[in-house]
Formats: structure tokens, C-alpha cells, sequence
């Protein structure tokens, strides 16, 4: 019987691997149940950096 954080894994990167950009959905989703690694680790590094740049615009323009 294999180990389930391992087979855990195993799908998550076989899905971020046919879907490489990722999706905000997914992003959200995991935010729900996981980590904030988890949640970085679901996008790219340009929609990680999106997301960033995005808030720190926000913060900008209310603040």
C-alpha cells in the first residue's frame, strides 16, 4: 500500500504538469484546505507574480 501523501503529490504535480499556468479556482480552492505553500505552489511564477503586484496596487490605490 502506497503512502497517501506521496500518491497526494504524485497527482499534484501530474496535474500542475498538464496544466502549467494554473488556475486562480484551484488557487482558491487549495487556500481553503491547505497552506500558503500550497497556495503559491498551485500557480507559476508570472501568476504568482500577478497576483502580488496586483495587491500591492490595491494597496496602493486605497491607501
Amino acid at each position: 500500500m502506497a503512502d497517501p501523501k506521496r500518491e497526494r503529490e504524485k497527482m499534484r504535480q501530474k496535474e500542475w504538469n498538464n496544466n502549467p499556468t494554473g488556475t486562480a479556482k484551484d488557487a482558491g480552492e487549495r487556500s481553503k484546505l491547505g497552506s500558503l505553500t500550497e497556495l503559491t505552489g498551485s500557480f507559476s511564477w508570472p501568476g504568482l507574480l500577478i497576483v502580488i503586484g496586483s495587491l500591492i496596487a490595491a494597496g496602493y490605490f486605497l491607501f
